[in-house]
């Protein structure tokens, strides 16, 4: 094998060497190219996520600003109908200070059975909820 060796001129070992720094290269550029196309396919995947996740937050800033519109309504609605039932008790309160026999009737205790259909849960329509009331009743209802 040494007198083999031997009897190849060094040029050719040069071809050699250099064939053998062509394929070593020819195999380094595969793995970068290949490296460079899985990180571009992240990158896509990336781009992708973000632009979803941009189209998320924008529903999501809509739905917030259309809840946040509900609440202020709702807000509203429950300062009218607290201011309007402050109206009516004080409308209450004075024809019942006006007049003796109004006030008579509004100081008569409440049947239990009215009480129990007042004081049902909002849930039950046909007033067999559980009994909500304080455990000392307003009878002036």
């Amino acid at each position: 094998m040494i007198g083999l060796i031997s009897r190849i001129p060094g040029i050719a070992w040069v071809g050699v060497a250099a064939l053998a720094v062509v394929a070593a290269l020819w195999f380094r550029i595969q793995w970068v190219e290949n490296e460079r196309d899985t990180a571009r396919a992240e990158r896509d995947t990336a781009v992708l996520i973000a632009e979803a996740n941009e189209a998320t937050i924008s529903i999501l800033q809509g739905e917030a600003a259309r809840l946040d519109a509900l609440l202020i309504l709702a807000d509203e609605r429950e300062r009218a109908i607290r201011n309007a039932s402050r109206e009516n008790r004080q409308a209450v309160e004075a024809i019942a200070d006006e007049n003796p026999d109004v006030d008579d009737y509004l100081s008569e205790p409440i049947p239990d059975a009215l009480r129990r259909l007042l004081n049902a849960s909002p849930s039950d329509e046909n007033g067999n909820g559980e009994d909500n009331s304080p455990e000392s009743p307003d009878d002036s209802l």
